[in-house]
């Protein structure tokens, strides 16, 4: 870890149940690199009980972009791609 960028930054879409926003590593790639327009999806929940239950959901908190927290990492593996693995904390991207 090291790097951050801001979620604003990374064209998040965020709905009821999942959070969707463009790959940090990737983003500034150019169209016919491999990667250009890769984006992480995560399927998120407030709720401890659904987390608990439910494989592959992220528990958050927060209620906006600018102040989400997702818990556990993040790990997209994309195969040749670029393996992005990261946190969301308090809105910002780190990995």
């Amino acid at each position: 870890m090291g790097n951050e960028k801001n979620l604003i930054e990374l064209e998040p879409k965020l709905s009821a149940n999942y959070l969707r926003f463009e790959c940090p590593i990737c983003i500034n790639k150019k169209k016919d690199d491999i990667g250009y327009g890769h984006c992480v999806i995560v399927r998120i929940t407030k709720s401890k009980e659904i987390y608990k239950k439910t494989e592959h959901t992220w528990l958050m908190t927060g209620d906006t972009i600018e102040n989400i927290t997702l818990h556990p990492s993040i790990l997209a593996d994309t195969g040749d791609v670029c393996r992005f693995h990261g946190w969301v904390k308090k809105g910002v991207v780190q990995w």
